[in-house]
């Protein structure tokens, strides 16, 4: 899948179309919008580096203290993303000739002002609009348009492209396969079972595994240096299928 994000409200916690929410002389302690960067680099251990791209429209002024605040966060080695991906364009309406180019499967901006104009792409683009101002809704229904107010709910809606949406509540969220491999080896005693099982999301406290396709809960007791042994634990569990994680999670929260 080939994504592309706009920064300015979707990555970067201010308008970077304007300079005057932007620029000033506080700009670079301007925060992330919570979880972006988190989840970007999910999106690129998932896809890779190659088919993520950040495409921004601002000035020539407002693209440099971009790159300033960009590289002031360490966003390109957080999240391996390659610089590049990082496109920066002067009117609105050039983000859709460069989403066509590039071939992108999704696109995620802040204005549906934006992704109107993504409406009629020949890929069918799923068009992500991430909490919007009002004036910015559209007023009626657009195919393949999904509003959304976390990144959370991004992941999810990505990840799940063509199942069922699986959104996240805020403290959930999804690792990486390295992170998995992190837990199971910090957990779990040695198995050989432990190569077929992914833990695929997890809270401060629980966490989602999977197991042929069906998935479990795991307890994460960070005080505890006893190992626990993966069979016991399956049989422990109701493996439960994807359709039955959100209302599960849910619960929990």
């Amino acid at each position: 899948m080939k994504i592309g994000i706009d920064i300015g409200g979707v990555l970067i916690n201010r308008d970077t179309d304007s300079e005057k929410l932007f620029f000033s002389e506080n700009f670079i302690s301007t925060p992330e919008v919570r979880a972006s960067i988190q989840c970007i680099k999910f999106l690129i251990s998932k896809f890779s580096s190659e088919n993520i791209y950040l495409i921004s429209k601002c000035s020539k002024h407002i693209e440099e203290k971009t790159i300033e605040w960009l590289n002031h966060r360490y966003f390109f080695s957080e999240t391996e993303f390659s610089r590049d991906n990082l496109i920066f364009c002067r009117t609105r309406i050039e983000k859709a000739s460069i989403a066509e180019h590039l071939g992108l499967d999704a696109f995620i901006d802040d204005r549906f002002s934006v992704l109107e104009h993504m409406t009629k792409n020949p890929k069918n683009m799923t068009l992500i609009l991430f909490n919007p101002t009002p004036e910015e809704i559209p007023l009626s229904p657009v195919n393949n348009l999904f509003l959304v107010n976390h990144w959370y709910w991004i992941l999810g809606l990505l990840s799940s492209k063509n199942e069922s949406v699986l959104p996240l509540p805020p403290k959930w969220y999804f690792i990486t396969k390295k992170e998995s491999l992190d837990l199971l080896n910090r957990f779990f005693i040695s198995n050989p079972l432990l190569s077929k099982i992914e833990i695929i999301m997890r809270s401060e406290n629980e966490a989602i595994g999977k197991y042929k396709s069906r998935y479990f809960k795991i307890f994460l007791d960070w005080n505890s240096n006893d190992l626990k042994d993966i069979l016991s634990l399956l049989k422990k569990n109701n493996l439960f299928p994807k359709s039955s994680m959100v209302n599960y999670i849910y619960q929990l929260e």
